[in-house]
């Protein structure tokens, strides 16, 4: 028996959240290992980069399942103006209204904010977190609504017939 599209999407999950976790662990470690400060402790500043590199995964991923390798244009696309709108750059209140507008939508955005107010100081991450979560879960459920109406490949369907010719 194959391996259903459901059970692809959710070792994909899996695999993810893992990533996540363990690339944020290692990146935060350097940090703070090579003299960096985090008014927010290593837990917190840990927890949120997990949060926002699991979101920019699952944005990512999400209009790769949607689109194919056309997803991967549109990514490129979509990171330059991540960064042109998140305040990474230039402070948003100097960007234009467009930039301003569309950067609500993305997560480098959230990922800018709570990073420098874990960092260096400032209101709670809190806001950050709560906008890094809604992104996070409009992309688990459109990942998750792509996989639903997928047709099941035609290798998978070849596995779940038998060949009724094999005498």
């Amino acid at each position: 028996m194959g391996i259903g599209r459901w059970q692809r999407f959710g070792a994909r999950m899996v695999i993810n959240a893992a990533a996540a976790v363990i690339v944020s662990f290692i990146g935060v470690s350097l940090v703070l290992g090579l003299g960096g400060q985090s008014a927010g402790g290593f837990f917190a500043l840990w927890g949120f980069e997990a949060l926002f590199i699991l979101a920019f995964i699952l944005v990512s991923q999400l209009f790769l399942m949607l689109f194919g390798m056309a997803g991967m244009l549109f990514n490129i696309l979509l990171l330059s103006m991540q960064l042109v709108s998140s305040g990474a750059m230039m402070p948003r209140e100097l960007l234009p209204d467009f930039y301003r507008s569309i950067s609500e939508v993305f997560p480098a955005t959230y990922a800018v904010e709570g990073a420098m107010n874990l960092l260096f100081g400032g209101p709670p991450a809190d806001r950050a977190a709560l906008g890094l979560l809604a992104i996070l879960a409009a992309a688990l459920l459109l990942g998750a609504a792509s996989t639903a109406i997928r047709r099941p490949s035609v290798q998978a369907a070849a596995v779940k017939s038998p060949d009724l010719n094999m005498n």
